[in-house]
């Protein structure tokens, strides 16, 4: 049996971070990741960069395949990079496998034909989510259906494609494959898409969605998916309607990837989200194992893992001033074109907390920066307190939005009245200014 001072399963964005701290600490660490080409976790590999990068691409009309091979490019310098980082520190090995617990104490790494017992005194799990696959008929059967990792390594541009699940990445992979050319139609069972939107924030996407050659069907439901000879997928709602692809992405959400860690041969337990239960310190029911990240079931943020690897270097080096409870006015934001970003409170759930607000609504196209750029699409809503002054939240949709809403999430954790962004001094001209107006 190999013996750790620490064993990082799952090469995430806490899981790295906390290997450095480790390592610089003196303490000997074990990182396990399933795949190699994951070294660096699933933001750099196959979410957060990748889509992103084509994202920019799709916007400025490259084509899709220099779009591609560029993606291709920045995943693999990010990715050696990432592993080049722990790989070159003397106290950090590093097992390509696939890691389960034995019992409390004892982990199993499979790699390949080799297997490897490991014991750490103190264990994270960093293993990330994985593609919820919906119960449709036909879906596994399917050579044309793809998640969100398989749908970016087709080398060519699918002309028609379907995607099922209207959220936050069912929403980016519309918009980015629609700005390289596919025909693409959105298959959403709820009544609208982003519900828990403000209703002008929602309507502005919608329309914006339609304006690009979206096709937004709602209230759809899909009964069954099947291949058809030289032209591709045919999915069957419930309705009896048929729709064509060449391509399907499953978009229907993300799970805590658990099962191949075999759990229940520990006293680890879960939570009501299907994820590993924490406390505020991220420590499992088993007091040596603690849960980072997307893992635990609850926000699916790259910069919340980060978040959660300040978490455990409070709780082993600091003087553990800072847990779960701690953070708040978490900012979230949904790389669309133009992109949506939001912190904090939307009116109903302000009304629905019964507190006395007001509320400023600016169209982006009464800014003078969306003049100047040319781009006029858009809408930014504030949620205020009427008689603190207090800002209860923001919702923006338009150029910048994921860079602004930061500057309302800051002045948030400082419970800064909405007068401070009003008469704050900001460059000109610029989407940041218009924060004075918003907030007047």
């Amino acid at each position: 049996m190999l013996k750790y001072d620490v064993i990082i399963i799952g090469w995430g964005k806490a899981g790295k971070t906390l290997a450095k701290t480790f390592s610089a600490d003196g303490k000997t660490v074990a990182v396990i990741e399933r795949d190699e080409k994951m070294a660096g976790g699933t933001c750099i590999n196959v979410a957060c960069i990748p889509t992103k990068t084509l994202s920019v691409d799709s916007v400025k009309g490259t084509d899709y395949v220099d779009a591609f091979e560029r993606r291709n490019l920045v995943v693999k310098k990010l990715n050696e990079t990432n592993y080049q980082n722990l790989a070159t520190e003397e106290t950090i090995d590093i097992y390509f496998g696939e890691a389960s617990f034995k019992n409390d104490r004892e982990l199993i790494v499979r790699a390949g034909e080799e297997r490897f017992s490991l014991k750490g005194a103190l264990v994270f799990i960093n293993t990330g989510s994985e593609s919820r696959i919906p119960n449709i008929r036909g879906i596994m059967e399917s050579k044309h259906v793809y998640d969100s990792t398989q749908l970016q390594e087709l080398p060519f541009l699918p002309k028609r494609l379907g995607i099922i699940g209207a959220g936050n990445i069912g929403l980016e992979f519309a918009s980015i494959y629609s700005g390289f050319g596919s025909k693409v139609t959105l298959i959403e069972t709820g009544a609208e898409i982003l519900k828990h939107e403000e209703p002008e924030i929602r309507i502005a996407v919608q329309e914006e969605l339609v304006q690009q050659g979206i096709e937004v069907l709602t209230e759809t439901a899909v009964s069954s998916i099947q291949d058809v000879t030289n032209d591709g997928v045919k999915v069957i709602t419930k309705a009896g309607d048929t729709f064509n692809f060449d391509a399907i992405l499953i978009a229907t959400g993300r799970k805590p990837a658990i099962e191949s860690l075999r759990l229940w041969n520990t006293a680890i337990k879960l939570n009501e989200s299907g994820g590993i239960w924490t406390n505020d310190y991220l420590r499992t029911t088993v007091d040596h194992v603690f849960a980072l990240g997307d893992v635990r079931g609850e926000e699916q943020f790259t910069y919340t893992s980060l978040d959660d690897a300040r978490i455990i270097d409070s709780y082993l080096y600091g003087n553990q001033d800072y847990n779960l409870k701690s953070r708040q006015n978490l900012p979230y934001s949904i790389f669309i074109n133009p992109p949506f970003a939001r912190v904090g409170m939307t009116e109903a759930e302000a009304v629905a907390a019964n507190l006395d607000i007001r509320t400023n609504i600016l169209p982006v196209a009464k800014m003078p920066r969306a003049h100047v750029t040319g781009d006029l699409r858009g809408v930014f809503k504030a949620v205020i307190a009427k008689h603190s002054n207090q800002i209860l939240g923001a919702s923006l949709f338009g150029a910048q939005a994921h860079e602004i809403i930061n500057i309302v999430k800051l002045a948030k954790d400082y419970n800064l009245p909405a007068s401070v962004l009003h008469n704050q001094v900001f460059t000109h001209p610029t989407m940041a200014e218009n924060l004075n107006d918003l907030f007047k």
